[in-house]
């Protein structure tokens, strides 16, 4: 059967039934209360196709219009053609999409529910508002995507949304198991977001994602930044988050990170409370600032910054050029590496430390409480340690030059090394037990505001001096290659050895003022080839009994 009309054809009627041709030169306008199209029917309009109907809409065959096509009904069920090379407008209550609905110019889609298994595409910009969506076919605009879903987005894994411009998604849940991708920016609004492995949400443009939870099981992609924020945050170990401009993560409450994270600017991740288990790398800075820090994987970049309230760290940490760690409590555990291939830098009022801490060249850290080493600190320039309480050193620290600090008691029972550059130890008490070793290629400074016993090995290279304002106490070796110069009111050498390759040089000061006393008892005072010079208010050289 055909109907044919040269300008304009209208059908109207309760239950429209097409099974043949319907065409017009101009405009075509069907209503009624239900409209159903045979899989061979044909609806062609020159310009124009108008479809109202009450209740529903079964379309198997072929809608098309040379200007624009509307369609207004309850539930639509097609599973056919519906094309036009203009404008298509949709407004139903329920939309089930099996076959292709396309539009060369704007295509807006307003709908109670979605279900779109076949195509939508628009050579123009797609507009798709609904309550619920589902995605198991295709969903394309070749200009820029808007969908909101209020309620809920799922893609399944055979969905895909594509854009060759932008894509904007709002909805109050979005489940991704299928793929979003965009040729510009995609921009993401919901209150759950939930990507499944296998998952793709890639964007040539940038990536901005905003949501209450997120769940990430999938792969992230932006050629461009990608900023998230989620006050929750989880990464789980499938989990693949790129950037090749930069990255900025904001979990305000928790991020809990398994999976890879990788930047080729700046990556900085912002959380109340962060925990990493994964891989976390930037081209450029990575910065970690949070309240709790758990660092249980691989951060890196060429600059590393992790500021926060506490850092316990039992992964690998390595900054290429600096790595700064500022931080009340840091927590370096037995398998915690924080390593530079530059300069590290960590500051903190607590420091636990068994693991280790390494630098190409100088590490600082600077304590505020009392500090006990068992582990290593190495760095290939300038090792400096201080703090302002007491410091206890059980463990290797070594560099070209090493300066140690103490507030309180300094006390050493372990292995400090500096090649040719200066060994300094300052403490208000200075304690150098039997099994500390103290080595230098260049010079040794230790300085105390009172007191330094000694009963391990020291010797450098070059000259030593010891510095006390009360006493100086040695019971083992003193040596150096050079000249050695021990100043204080009171020095004792008992049954221990103090020798110098040049001078030597026992007084109060520096000044030359004599101190009160001088006192050798079974121990050996010499020197190779220089002078010894004591200058004291009494010299006592005795044995024991």
């Amino acid at each position: 059967s055909r109907v044919t009309g040269l300008t304009d054809v209208s059908l109207e009627g309760g239950h429209l039934a097409l099974e043949g041709n319907v065409s017009a030169g101009q405009n075509i306008a069907l209503s009624g209360t239900r409209l159903q199209t045979g899989a061979q029917s044909k609806v062609q309009a020159q310009q124009n196709l108008n479809v109202v109907t009450t209740e529903r809409a079964d379309s198997l065959g072929e809608m098309s219009s040379g200007s624009s096509l509307s369609l207004t009904t309850g539930e639509w069920l097609n599973r056919g053609l519906f094309v036009t090379n203009g404008n298509s407008t949709i407004n139903v209550t329920a939309l089930n999409n099996q076959g292709k609905i396309q539009a060369q110019g704007l295509q807006n889609v307003t709908a109670g529910t979605v279900n779109n298994g076949g195509i939508m595409l628009s050579g123009g910009h797609t507009m798709l508002t609904a309550d619920n969506v589902t995605l198991s076919g295709s969903l394309g605009s070749q200009q820029g995507l808007n969908l909101i879903a209020r309620q809920w987005l799922k893609v399944d894994p055979s969905g895909l949304l594509l854009s060759d411009g932008s894509m904007t998604l709002e909805s109050a849940r979005i489940d991704l198991a299928g793929s979003i991708k965009a040729q510009n920016d995609i921009r993401v609004n919901t209150t759950t977001l939930n990507t499944f492995g296998g998952s793709q949400l890639l964007s040539d443009g940038h990536i901005a994602v905003m949501a209450f939870a997120s769940t990430l099981a999938g792969l992230m992609s932006a050629g461009g930044t990608l900023s998230l924020e989620s006050p929750l945050l989880t990464a789980l170990d499938s989990a693949h988050i790129q950037a090749r401009q930069g990255m900025s993560l904001n979990a305000s409450q928790n991020a809990l990170l398994q999976g890879t994270l990788v930047s080729g600017g700046d990556l900085t991740l912002t959380s109340a409370d962060i925990n990493h288990q994964g891989t976390m790398q930037s081209d450029a800075g990575l910065t970690l600032n949070g309240t709790l820090v758990n660092q249980q994987g691989a951060l890196q970049g060429k600059t590393v910054a992790i500021n926060g309230q506490a850092f316990t760290n039992s992964g690998t940490v390595l900054a290429l050029n600096q790595l700064d760690i500022n931080t009340q409590l840091t927590d370096n555990q037995t398998h915690g590496k924080l390593f530079s291939g530059g300069n590290l830098m960590l500051i903190s009022d607590v420091l636990n430390h068994s693991g280790q801490i390494l630098a190409l060249t100088d590490i600082s850290v600077r304590l505020s409480q009392d500090f006990t080493h068992n582990s290593t600190i190495a760095a290939g320039n300038v090792l400096s340690l201080s703090t302002a309480g007491a410091l206890t050193q059980n463990g290797t620290l070594q560099g070209q030059s090493v300066s140690l600090t103490s507030g309180g008691l300094l006390t050493s029972q372990g292995k400090i090394a500096a090649g040719t550059g200066v060994l300094k130890l300052s403490g208000a008490d200075i304690v150098l037990g039997d099994n500390s070793n103290l080595q230098s290629g260049g010079n040794i400074e230790i300085t105390s505001q009172n007191s330094i016993n000694h009963s391990g090995f020291t010797g450098a290279a070059g000259d030593l001096r010891l510095s006390a304002v009360n006493d100086i106490t040695n019971s083992t070796l003193l040596y150096a290659a050079g000249d050695m110069r021990l100043f204080a009111d009171k020095i004792s050498n008992l049954k221990g050895d103090i020798l110098a390759g040049n001078n030597l040089w026992m007084q109060k000061d520096a000044a030359g003022n004599a101190n009160s006393l001088v006192l050798n008892r079974s121990g050996t005072i010499e020197t190779y080839d220089g002078d010894i010079t004591i200058n004291t208010g009494r010299f006592k050289n005795s044995y024991f009994d």
